[in-house]
């Protein structure tokens, strides 16, 4: 089934937003008689369906709520969806060139969340992560962790020498010991 050039601008627009040198491009591209595109591109304008100044504004205030868009980034994205350098350079002169790197990077902190752990919670990913790492340090004993085992057995070979065959044991020892309720005890007093 065929879609008449109209009946493709609107699946286009219902997508998202477009500018109209976007709309006419992805017409081209279907191969559209460019008197039914132009004939088209003129109704949705009409009918207020496009408006470039409306997409730029929309657009800015879209990319700038997720924190990642400067005005050089902006303009290159925008100029990539057949917009006018004169209605780009219009619609970002509200955004100062000597203030956008403050902004930007107090977007993307403030974009960040810091995650907070419980104790409990990190001393239980620290036993786990001692516990991973002495079994990979067991296959290499065994010559079953493949050439990152041989890498790893060469170098804590050279650093503790016979000592590195009972770093499986003691780290499986330390894990254990950060998982259990939530404390270290390596050792009582």
């Amino acid at each position: 089934m065929n879609k008449t050039p109209l009946e493709y601008a609107f699946f286009l627009l219902k997508l998202r937003d477009r500018s109209i040198g976007e709309i006419r491009h992805k017409m081209v591209e279907k191969k559209f008689e460019p008197a039914e595109i132009t004939k088209t591109v003129d109704f949705l304008i009409e009918k207020k369906f496009l408006d470039d100044a409306r997409f730029v504004e929309n657009y800015i205030r879209g990319q700038q709520s997720f924190g990642s868009a400067g005005r050089y980034k902006l303009k290159y994205k925008l100029q990539k969806l057949y917009i006018s350098r004169e209605l780009i350079e219009e619609k970002l002169g509200d955004i100062e060139e000597e203030d956008e790197p403050k902004r930007t990077r107090k977007s993307s902190k403030k974009g960040r969340k810091k995650v907070e752990l419980k104790d409990e919670t990190t001393e239980s990913l620290w036993g786990i992560g001692f516990l991973v790492f002495g079994l990979l340090i067991l296959l290499t004993i065994f010559n079953w962790a493949g050439p990152a085992g041989d890498f790893i057995r060469k170098i804590l070979g050279s650093i503790f020498g016979f000592g590195y065959y009972l770093l499986p044991i003691i780290l499986g020892i330390v894990g254990v010991s950060f998982m259990r309720k939530g404390r270290v005890d390596i050792a009582r007093a």
